[in-house]
């Protein structure tokens, strides 16, 4: 299942609050998100990542669009 929308969690409805990629029988994984201007704001390469809206220095990205590229095997 892929979802396509996450929203902050300041609502507190817990819902839409990660982005995450679940697919069985994966052995290799990655994945980058980037926002509007080609940065990349996430990065793993866990099966099991959960994206919470937040950069690599573990801040809040802004509100907006960001594209993710994937690879699975």
């Amino acid at each position: 299942t892929i979802k396509n929308v996450i929203v902050s969690d300041l609502d507190n409805d817990g819902e839409n609050d990660f982005f995450a990629i679940k697919l069985d029988g994966l052995k290799d994984f990655s994945i980058s998100i980037l926002n509007d201007k080609n940065k990349v704001v996430f990065n793993s390469a866990s099966v099991d990542f959960v994206w919470d809206g937040k950069d690599q220095s573990n801040t809040l990205v802004p509100n907006g669009s960001y594209v993710y590229y994937f690879t699975a095997k």
